[in-house]
C-alpha cells in the first residue's frame, strides 16, 4: 500500500488546476509568432448590405446588387464582408483589380471602413461614376464576391446631337427618340417657346409628329435621373424679307435686282425672266445669287427671284422693268 499524506494530495490537486488553466489559455489566447500576435484564421465569410444610412444589414443571397444612386441624403449603399468563423480582417478588391482604400471621409467615390473581423464598402450617390462589376472579399483561406449593377442615367442614341429637318408645305414630320437604360424609361417631348422649353407631349412615346416649325427635344427620364436629347430644328422654306423692286429705264441702261430671305438652312437662288405680256418664264443662266444685274436693257421685261432650301422654293413678287423712250426736240 502506498500511503499519501494529506499535504501531498493538496499539492497534486493544485498542480492539476494550474495545468487546466494553462490548457485553457493556450486555446483562447492568440498565438505569438516572432513576438507578434496572430489572430485565429478566418475560414468562413458572409456578405451583408444596407441601402440607407439608417437601415439594417441584410444578407446578400443572390450575389447581385442593383444600385440606383439617387442623390438623396439618406441613400448610401453599404456592403459588409464579415468573418463568421475564425478571426482576422478580410480584404476587398475592386472590378479594376485595385485593392480598396481606407475611408478618410465621405467625399471619395468608394471607400472601405475597418471594423472588427469585417470591412465595409460605401457607395455614395453624390458621385456620378461607380464601377459596375464584381467586388471580391477574401482572406487567406476563403473568398466571396458580389456583382454590382449600377442603374446609371439613360443613354440617348438618337438624336445625340443637334439636327435640322425640313418641313415642306402642308406636310407632317415625325421626330424619333431612342434611348437605353435600366428599368422603365419615360419619354417627354418639349418645344422651345419664347426662350423657354415647354412639354408638348407627355404620353411616353418615342416619336412625335408635328406640322409646325421650331425647336424640339426629347426628355428621357429613368428612376435615377433625366437626360436631354440634341435639339431638333424643324425648318420651313425660305421667307422673303424684301422683294425685287420695279424700275423705269431708258434703252441701254442697267439695273440691279435684289431679294433678301430668312432661312435656317442654306439657300440656293435663281432668277427668271419673261417678256412683258409673255406666258412662260425662262431661267437665267449664272444667276445663283440674291442679286442680279440686268445690263443693256432694250425692251420692257419682267423678272422674279426663286429662293429655295430642302423644305421648298418660294417665288418672289414680280419686278417690272419698263423701258421708256425719250423724245429729243430740235
Amino acid at each position: 500500500l502506498v500511503h499519501i499524506s494529506v499535504k501531498q494530495m493538496m499539492v497534486a490537486s493544485a498542480c492539476l488546476r494550474s495545468l487546466e488553466v494553462l490548457i485553457i489559455l493556450a486555446i483562447t489566447l492568440p498565438t505569438l509568432i516572432n513576438g507578434q500576435t496572430q489572430q485565429p484564421s478566418c475560414t468562413d465569410i458572409q456578405l451583408l448590405m444596407k441601402e440607407r444610412r439608417s437601415g439594417n444589414y441584410n444578407l446578400i443571397t443572390n450575389n447581385t446588387i442593383i444600385y440606383k444612386p439617387v442623390n438623396v441624403p439618406d441613400v448610401k449603399l453599404t456592403v459588409r464582408c464579415q468573418c463568421t468563423s475564425g478571426g482576422g480582417i478580410p480584404t476587398w478588391s475592386f472590378p479594376n483589380g485595385s485593392i480598396a482604400s481606407i475611408c478618410v471621409n465621405e467625399n471619395v467615390k468608394i471607400c472601405v471602413m475597418d471594423e472588427t473581423h469585417s470591412k465595409e464598402i460605401m457607395f455614395l450617390p453624390i458621385l456620378k461614376k461607380i464601377i459596375s462589376g464584381y467586388y471580391t472579399c477574401y482572406t487567406n483561406n476563403t473568398s466571396a464576391r458580389f456583382k454590382l449593377v449600377v442603374f446609371g442615367a439613360p443613354v440617348i442614341t438618337q438624336p445625340q446631337h443637334n439636327v435640322e429637318i425640313p418641313l415642306k408645305r402642308n406636310s407632317v414630320v415625325t421626330l424619333n427618340c431612342t434611348a437605353a437604360g435600366f428599368g422603365s424609361l419615360m419619354y417627354y417631348w418639349e418645344r422651345k417657346d419664347s426662350g423657354n422649353w415647354i412639354t408638348v407631349d407627355s404620353n411616353n412615346k418615342t416619336s412625335y409628329k408635328t406640322s409646325s416649325i421650331g425647336q424640339y427635344r426629347c426628355n428621357v427620364t429613368s428612376e435615377v435621373r433625366s437626360v436631354l436629347s440634341g435639339v431638333i430644328t424643324i425648318y420651313g422654306p425660305p421667307v422673303f424679307l424684301t422683294h425685287p423692286a420695279n424700275h423705269t429705264v431708258t434703252v441701254g441702261m442697267s439695273v440691279s435686282l435684289c431679294c433678301n430671305v430668312s432661312s435656317v438652312a442654306v439657300v440656293t437662288y435663281r432668277w427668271e425672266m419673261r417678256n412683258t405680256g409673255g406666258a412662260s418664264w425662262s431661267m437665267i443662266n449664272n444667276s445663283n445669287s440674291y442679286k442680279y444685274v440686268v445690263r443693256n436693257i432694250q425692251q420692257s421685261q419682267q423678272y422674279r427671284c426663286v429662293a429655295g432650301n430642302d423644305a421648298g422654293a418660294p417665288i418672289s413678287n414680280v419686278a417690272i422693268i419698263q423701258v421708256i423712250s425719250i423724245k429729243v426736240t430740235t
